[in-house]
């Protein structure tokens, strides 16, 4: 992908790959392109290379592992060799070190995608709903317990994140919650009706977030 535009700053091309991050005006885009982007190539073991300078455009190269071994003992692509390649961010740690059983709900496919890879990366067995009947249909079907639960509180039809988790607590009584919205603060209190123990995640949020929202859930249940 190349462009002719104005280039990045050093500011903006630390942020690239960062979920939520985005340049554009609000309401113009989500900010998920390239954080998918980087999701897709580390889990086919590839490689993100961008290339920018000020003035001078854009050039951002996915290298698929078939072309990482056609040019293994060869000179790097012009492109590459005028930019080092943006580094990946480190894998997300595995929360409580072990392969959890993890139920995503969130309406917006392309959030729901990136939570959703971000788990799935640390080793977890990941099932999505886009809304609660959905979820619920899926969680019936689960073969063995399902550990944790990360839902937005937001949900088309009648069965919100909070009601869901309440009704899976049952089913599951050691089940972790991790609650997401975008109207969550930092001081934000627990929302009305939640189940015990639950964390809340104020969208937007980084992957580091969502980890940390996920080990805590974990813990807290582990330890109620």
């Amino acid at each position: 992908m190349v462009d002719s535009g104005f280039g990045m700053t050093r500011e903006v091309m630390d942020r690239l790959f960062e979920p939520f991050f985005t340049t554009k005006r609000e309401g113009a885009g989500t900010g998920l392109g390239m954080a998918m982007v980087l999701a897709f190539s580390q889990q086919v073991n590839g490689r993100v290379v961008v290339a920018t300078g000020r003035g001078s455009g854009t050039e951002v190269s996915l290298w698929l592992p078939r072309a990482l071994t056609a040019h293994v003992g060869e000179d790097e692509p012009a492109a590459a060799v005028r930019s080092a390649p943006v580094r990946p961010a480190s894998p997300a740690p595995q929360a409580q070190g072990r392969s959890l059983q993890v139920l995503v709900v969130e309406d917006d496919a392309a959030i729901r995608d990136i939570v959703v890879t971000i788990l799935g990366m640390a080793g977890h067995r990941v099932l999505e709903a886009g809304d609660g009947e959905q979820a619920f249909d899926t969680a019936a079907g689960v073969e063995g317990t399902l550990d944790l639960l990360v839902t937005d509180i937001q949900l088309p039809g009648p069965l919100d994140g909070v009601t869901l988790s309440r009704v899976l607590v049952e089913r599951y009584p050691a089940l972790a919650v991790v609650y997401m919205s975008g109207d969550l603060t930092l001081d934000s209190p627990p929302p009305e009706g939640s189940v015990p123990n639950a964390r809340l995640l104020a969208k937007p949020f980084r992957r580091d977030g969502l980890m940390e929202a996920v080990t805590a859930a974990l813990g807290a249940r582990a330890g109620a």
